[in-house]
């Protein structure tokens, strides 16, 4: 028997079904970008009860450094 993390997928496996499946949904996509992620990551969402808030209410300016436990 294998051990189960050899059967992983590899995070480059990972964003190659990411972008099938955004392909799927939106032919003219273009790959990933940065940019535009970071603009996602600062964009302002409007929750009931919360109020005006985006990822770095949480996470700061650097998303690897998570400061708040995200409640679901």
């Amino acid at each position: 028997m294998c051990p189960a993390p050899l059967l992983a997928d590899t995070p480059d496996q990972i964003l190659e079904r990411y972008a099938e499946l955004a392909k799927q949904e939106d032919p003219a996509f273009a790959g990933f970008s940065a940019d535009h992620g970071h603009e996602l990551y600062l964009q302002k969402r409007v929750l009931p009860i919360v109020g005006a808030i985006n990822c770095d209410s949480c996470h700061m300016p650097d998303p690897r450094e998570e400061i708040i436990a995200h409640k679901t």
